[in-house]
């Protein structure tokens, strides 16, 4: 067996060195934290509002004995905290999609008109709250929205999310 050799090296055995460890535990911690912060960032911000809503009830259309003058009530049975006049609007649009002109909007609350919204003018007489008792009476002059396929549709006047309609969209 003497004349058999060992033909492998044998190499020092170290470590790495000191500072190629402490850049590869600051490189891991960093790369840890940012991944952290990826998925905690999402958590951390703010939840979106909840959406404006309204819930309407719709009453029998009604004109008057001439009529000259035809109007379709609605009764607000809820509203979501928060809404009102100064948010949304509505049009009137008939079936080939263009602007039905000539009618109005009013809030009426306690048999009283507290705001009005006339079409074209894109804003109401007077910002107040939209609150559950109070009625919107569309006064449609001398057109009739009865059997005909207009539709009146609620939009958000600024970066409020309000959608809706009658007949319902």
């Amino acid at each position: 067996m003497n004349g058999i050799r060992n033909t492998r090296r044998r190499l020092p055995r170290r470590g790495v060195s000191p500072i190629i460890a402490t850049i590869l535990l600051v490189a891991i911690t960093v790369v840890i934290a940012a991944v952290l912060y990826v998925l905690v960032s999402g958590y951390l911000k703010g939840t979106s509002p909840a959406p404006l809503t309204i819930e309407l009830q719709g009453e029998a259309p009604g004109h008057n004995a001439a009529n000259t003058m035809h109007w379709l009530n609605f009764s607000v049975v809820t509203s979501s905290k928060g809404l009102d006049t100064g948010v949304f609007a509505f049009k009137i649009v008939n079936i080939q999609g263009n602007a039905v002109s000539g009618w109005s909007v009013s809030l009426i609350y306690n048999q009283a008109v507290v705001s009005t919204y006339v079409q074209g003018q894109d804003s109401w007489s007077t910002v107040v709250p939209v609150n559950a008792s109070e009625f919107l009476s569309f006064n449609t002059g001398a057109n009739s929205l009865v059997g005909s396929d207009d539709t009146i549709q609620a939009y958000g006047l600024s970066s409020e999310a309000i959608s809706g309609g009658y007949p319902a969209l």
